[in-house]
């Protein structure tokens, strides 16, 4: 690979086990999370380094850091109505809107990894509510 590390799709499972079932999006991409370059840069994105919306400096950063693009979120109408309807939805959101401009050009459409997130996180549900018979 000569140093370098492909990352195919975000999965935050430390984010999403806590809010299974809560209908909004529990990711914080686009609207509560940034990355902060060394030159002061900032972007919406934690994977995206090209994409930048402005820097440390400005007058309002946290308003930089707003960008609908990036954020998960079931309700866009760009996301299928059977995103809507799964199962995973309240975990998946429609899938990283970053992986489906990567890989499709587009943030349309249902997640890239749509077929991994319906085998993964019912079964992790599960694991879950195991978990919580046994605390």
């Amino acid at each position: 690979m000569g140093g370098s590390i492909f990352v195919r799709t975000t999965f935050l499972l430390d984010t999403l086990i806590p809010a299974w079932d809560v209908e909004t999006s529990p990711y914080l991409c686009g609207k509560r999370l940034a990355a902060v370059y060394p030159d002061g840069t900032v972007g919406p994105c934690i994977r995206d380094h090209s994409f930048k919306t402005g820097t440390i400096f400005d007058a309002d950063p946290l308003s930089i850091i707003q960008c609908d693009a990036f954020h998960y979120d079931i309700s866009k109408p760009e996301i299928p109505d059977e995103c809507r309807e799964c199962e995973s939805r309240t975990a998946c959101h429609g899938g990283c809107p970053h992986d489906k401009l990567l890989l499709t050009g587009t943030t349309s459409g249902k997640s890239v990894e749509c077929d991994v997130h319906k085998k993964i996180i019912p079964m992790i549900k599960t694991f879950g509510s195991i978990k919580k018979r046994y605390k």
